[in-house]
């Protein structure tokens, strides 16, 4: 199920290309792998960790917020959206259906603030 119009691969390519870098010197300005960069970039990765998306951010010398961004991850304002925190959920080993059901209770609490 894609996230974003743009593929992740597709963003991280762009957004090193317009920063004037090559993979490598990105690989090394994150301090992340050579081959981990080229992964990504081939798409190899459908989603980045926090910590991996932070790193990029940092590699690109982009602030965190224009990453997700970018990525289509952050939506009103610069507030994460459900699709992250499912993403962080999933990436820490949660289910499915786990998922679902903290993801359905945030809209519960988020709903109940905004009737406050």
């Amino acid at each position: 199920m894609p996230i974003t119009a743009k593929s992740t691969a597709a963003v991280i390519a762009d957004l090193r290309e317009r920063a004037g870098l090559t993979a490598k010197e990105l690989a090394e300005r994150a301090n992340l792998s050579p081959a981990l960069i080229s992964r990504i970039e081939n798409d190899e990765y459908k989603t980045l960790s926090l910590s991996t998306a932070k790193s990029l951010a940092e590699g690109l010398d982009l602030p965190l917020s224009t990453l997700l961004q970018e990525l289509g991850l952050l939506e009103n304002a610069g507030r994460p959206s459900f699709m992250l925190i499912e993403r962080a959920l999933r990436s820490n080993g949660y289910s499915g259906k786990e998922t679902e059901d903290i993801i359905k209770f945030a809209r519960y609490v988020k709903k109940l603030r905004r009737n406050q």
